[in-house]
């Protein structure tokens, strides 16, 4: 069988309920802002293992990309190296690679404890 994966569906925002997320670092463009994270903390239950043991945190200390459309410099500024930040509005989420080991996710961004902003 082919093109199975165009029918795996990725939840980001139940993905990123129990993580910690920080800023690396980011480039602006005319389409918006790349960035680059990690997880720095995984409190997820991914099931059980062989040994029927649960399986917490895989994912602490992976790195992945964000995509901020339509947002510029201005917003970068607000961000340094190692902020929490909060992931949110999510608009598409790619998992890639020869291992689906990649992810990119299209959203917006702020820091963790900033005040929400009305959508």
């Amino acid at each position: 069988m082919r093109k199975l994966r165009n029918y795996l569906s990725f939840n980001a925002e139940e993905f990123f309920r129990n993580k910690e997320v920080k800023f690396i670092d980011g480039t602006a463009n005319e389409d918006g802002l790349k960035i680059n994270a990690i997880i720095m903390d995984d409190r997820t239950l991914y099931g059980k293992d062989a040994n029927n043991e649960e399986v917490i945190g895989v994912n602490a200390m992976e790195k992945f990309k964000i995509i901020v459309p339509d947002a510029g410099k201005e917003l970068l500024k607000q961000f340094k190296l190692k902020d929490t930040i909060e992931l949110y509005d999510f608009k598409e989420s790619k998992v890639w690679g020869t291992y689906s080991e990649n992810l990119t996710v299209v959203c917006k961004v702020r820091k963790a404890n900033a005040q929400r902003q009305q959508s």
